[in-house]
């Protein structure tokens, strides 16, 4: 079933994807039906990709790796529905299933991940081989595809929304580290999406310090470009570029004054 509004947060994500928890297509309302265009163009002309930090401070060992998820058909083909959003291509079911491999030898110690459903099936293979659990984080959830901008909202004035619902079978791989994390967040514009992802930020840098060992992250494109943004110091005109199922190492020690966090070598 079409989507007929920006309801959840994701240019590759429904509003059942915002429901909880970054992809380069934007969101135009026009009268009643929604009108996807594509942003793939213009981001690849000013997209960075992750590559080696600067010398100076800062460990060669990642301390986060962020994952997208697997390509799904929205991701494909631009046809934007709650099937097609939350549905692999082939491609994309190979990439969940190499993302096993690839993931195994970083030896993650702590997972947390987007509440979306498609972000919860990248990373299911993974955690019945390693035997891990996942934490979902509402603030995840993919955010920010409004062309309208501006400055990010106080995160005191963002809401909680509807509670985030989990399969029988999920339930022994995905769980909550606390009793607010049952709910999204209720965010509807692009100034709301940034404040929910400095809310995001902070969390993410006191949970990393605080694990011993790599942290991963399972999110989305557009929300996961800003995060990775703002933990590095990048500025938003110049955004770093977060492929399908492709981990993104990251170590403390950014070698500038705002960021907390630099880029490692991409690997695989």
């Amino acid at each position: 079933m079409s989507q007929t509004g920006p309801t959840y947060p994701d240019t590759d994500e429904t509003t059942e994807d915002h429901g909880l928890l970054l992809s380069r297509r934007a969101f135009l309302n026009t009268g009643s039906s929604l009108v996807i265009g594509s942003l793939a163009s213009q981001l690849v002309s000013c997209v960075g990709r992750a590559e080696p930090g600067p010398a100076g401070s800062g460990s060669s060992a990642p301390d986060i790796i962020f994952v997208r998820h697997a390509e799904t058909i929205a991701n494909a083909t631009g046809r934007y529905a709650t099937s097609t959003m939350n549905t692999f291509t082939a491609k994309g079911s190979r990439q969940r299933d190499d993302l096993v491999g690839k993931l195994l030898p970083m030896k993650p110690v702590r997972v947390v991940c987007s509440p979306i459903e498609r972000c919860r099936m990248t990373i299911t293979p993974y955690l019945k081989k390693a035997g891990l659990k996942a934490e979902i984080w509402p603030e995840l959830a993919e955010c920010c595809w409004q062309k309208d901008r501006g400055a990010a909202a106080n995160p005191n004035s963002l809401h909680r929304a509807e509670a985030i619902s989990l399969s029988d079978e999920e339930i022994a791989l995905f769980g909550f580290s606390k009793p607010e994390d049952r709910r999204r967040w209720d965010i509807n514009t692009y100034r709301q999406g940034l404040g929910m992802i400095g809310i995001l930020e902070a969390r993410l840098k006191r949970e990393a310090q605080r694990t011993k060992g790599p942290l991963l992250v399972i999110g989305h494109s557009i929300a996961g470009s800003l995060l990775l943004g703002k933990l590095t110091g990048r500025d938003r005109s110049s955004p770093i570029e977060v492929d399908n199922a492709s981990p993104i190492l990251l170590s403390r020690g950014g070698g500038n004054g705002s960021a907390s966090h630099r880029l490692l070598p991409r690997k695989g």
